[in-house]
């Protein structure tokens, strides 16, 4: 296959493809179209020819250009989740291993790797190495490395083990989602997202304990971490009927689908309920409103995991490598700073009445009750008082 043959099942010019090529990121196609390429690509296992692009560039051809090499990624997510940050960074391992001759050959997911199949595959001459996507527990991360020797690891979640790790710390980024909320004013703080193993939850529950917040077991939802799990929080929480000025999910998808279903219960974000989130995934920057969240260099988590997979699998190193990223805040439109308000079971406008008080200091009208606001220990609004506990 040429350039010319993708181009023409592309239905785009030889030029885009070239484009797309040597910048997975590139401007001159949209996602869609970068997308439709690369999944040409893979299909046809094709691979150009470096040396005719290195003469073109005048760049000395450093890398290998034996044959093709197959790897295979493994997801924690289950085949039906279309998960935005596991996708990108999938994309980014693809990019940076092609770039070294090294194709994408399987795609496994969680439920398979009890399966016969996926020991057999793995565990051919063709699979050279593995790069494992999100957490698994113990016991299937072991099956992993039990049935190839080449395992890079990489997600949010630490994980100590023979294989080799590439991460950003999660516990970090809730931290620092979790003092956001605290700067802006926030104390009754509610999370979305997973409990278990999940170090984001951790620091959810740190971040309360360092001050010394008696916010009920009420306020943590045990929430997918996807658009659909973001929005079924949102309606456990309306039933619970307690009071809460900001929400701190996991990833960006649940922030997604928690707005969502906010909007339709009559809430405002960021004017009555903040919402933060981890990831940064590119749609953050399109969402309405945007995502304030803890940003993921997923490109280059990618890229890493890819460098650090080919050289465990080319004797480069022998010993574990442990590599970690750095993470950062990305401030948008979803936060703001705390305001009096109210939690309510449903619309004031659909009850008939609107509870409201003067504010002396300015004449304006606000919501009459417990404020939520402020970085000291705050009630638990109504809830029993059995803390939030780990699990």
């Amino acid at each position: 296959m040429t350039l010319k043959d993708i181009a023409r099942e592309a239905g785009v010019s030889v030029s885009t493809v070239s484009r797309v090529l040597n910048d997975r990121e590139t401007k001159a196609a949209s996602k869609a179209v970068r997308e439709r390429i690369w999944t040409i690509i893979r299909d046809n296992d094709y691979v150009p020819n470096r040396n005719a692009q290195y003469l073109r560039r005048e760049i000395p051809a450093d890398v290998s250009h034996g044959p093709k090499q197959y790897y295979a990624c493994v997801y924690a997510r289950s085949a039906d989740n279309k998960d935005m940050f596991f996708s990108e960074l999938a994309n980014a391992i693809e990019y940076e291993a092609y770039r070294h001759d090294y194709i994408l050959k399987y795609s496994f997911y969680a439920e398979e790797i009890d399966r016969d199949g996926f020991t057999e595959a793995v565990r051919s001459n063709e699979i050279k190495g593995i790069a494992v996507l999100g957490r698994f527990s113990e016991e299937r991360l072991k099956a992993i490395t039990d049935a190839q020797k080449n395992v890079v690891y990489v997600g949010l979640n630490y994980r100590n083990g023979k294989h080799d790790t590439v991460f950003c710390d999660g516990y970090q980024a809730g931290l620092m989602a979790m003092d956001t909320l605290f700067d802006y004013g926030h104390s009754q703080i509610v999370y979305f997202g997973e409990l278990s193993r999940e170090n984001r939850y951790e620091s959810y529950l740190s971040a309360l304990e360092k001050r010394e917040s008696r916010l009920g077991h009420k306020y943590v939802v045990d929430a997918k971490q996807t658009l659909e799990g973001g929005y079924r929080a949102v309606q456990t929480l309306m039933e619970r009927k307690i009071p809460f000025t900001a929400i701190f999910c996991a990833n960006d998808a649940t922030a997604m689908g928690a707005i969502k279903a906010l909007k339709e219960n009559h809430y405002r974000v960021p004017e009555d309920v903040s919402v933060i989130s981890i990831d940064d995934v590119e749609m953050a920057r399109y969402f309405t409103p945007m995502l304030t969240t803890v940003h993921i260099p997923i490109a280059e988590l990618g890229k890493q995991t890819a460098k650090t997979l080919i050289d465990r699998i080319e004797r480069g190193h022998t010993l574990p490598v442990k590599l970690e990223l750095p993470v950062s805040l990305s401030k948008r439109d979803s936060c703001a700073p705390c305001r009096q308000r109210v939690q309510r079971s449903r619309p004031a406008s659909e009850k008939g009445i609107q509870e409201k008080s003067r504010d002396a200091g300015t004449g304006q009208t606000s919501p009459v009750p417990n404020s939520g606001c402020g970085t000291g220990p705050s009630g638990d609004g109504g809830t029993d008082h059995q803390s939030a506990q780990r699990p």
